[in-house]
């Protein structure tokens, strides 16, 4: 078996934000990693990207969308 092609979903503001968007994709049969959400006193987080495969991107970023528009 082959090792997956991350791509890039989607940036979060928050590492919380990362992982409850984490836990939404997962619940949908996603693989996810997060890329980024290490952080410290000195190196605070910025960003949080959220990485799934490149085969299940398109389903991940029609999710993406649906979470955060059912946020607003």
């Amino acid at each position: 078996m082959s090792t997956p092609q991350w791509k890039s979903v989607w940036e979060c503001e928050s590492p919380t934000e990362a992982e409850v968007l984490k836990t939404y994709l997962e619940s949908h049969g996603i693989r996810v990693f997060l890329q980024g959400q290490e952080s410290n006193f000195l190196y605070p987080v910025l960003r949080v990207r959220v990485l799934v495969p490149e085969e299940q991107w398109e389903k991940a970023r029609g999710l993406t969308e649906i979470f955060f528009k059912s946020s607003d």
